[in-house]
């Protein structure tokens, strides 16, 4: 995906929660602020400009409304935030357009499929990336013999 102003706001939306990056007043000047934390944030744009241009119209790429809120379902939970589920719900919307797919196809057996994990990754920062443990009974370190007999000679 190319690095614009909807990418960027999808990523800020992911690693806030799904909260929006928001433009305060602070000590006289617009600035960038976590609506999570409430921490300024620095931006190569600046943040008057960005109020001034708020964000551009598109026309180029439409989602079906109703193949968004299917996506956004799948993310809805009792304790799950509104703006959480809205955020993962449009990547979703967006992966399953451009695969050509329905949103329920993204999901095997309730799990998110690499397509989408590498779109929701891609928003996300690198100590924040989301991933799968499919739970394999068996450890890894039994696969290295010499980490394998060094571990099972002090657990035991």
């Amino acid at each position: 995906m190319v690095q614009d102003l909807i990418t960027r706001n999808l990523s800020d939306q992911s690693n806030n929660f799904g909260q929006e990056s928001v433009v305060v007043n602070s000590q006289g000047t617009r600035q960038f602020q976590n609506p999570v934390t409430g921490q300024l944030q620095a931006r190569s744009i600046n943040a008057s400009a960005y109020d001034l241009q708020n964000s551009p119209l598109d026309n180029s790429f439409q989602l079906d409304s109703q193949q968004y809120a299917v996506a956004k379902s799948m993310f809805n939970g009792q304790s799950v935030p509104d703006n959480l589920s809205n955020t993962f719900g449009a990547i979703a919307a967006v992966t399953a357009k451009t695969l050509n797919k329905s949103p329920q196809s993204l999901f095997r057996n309730g799990v998110m499929t690499q397509p989408l994990l590498d779109n929701v990754n891609f928003f996300r920062t690198g100590t924040s990336q989301i991933g799968y443990n499919d739970g394999a009974i068996e450890p890894p370190y039994l696969n290295n013999l010499m980490l394998n007999a060094k571990i099972l000679a002090q657990t035991t």
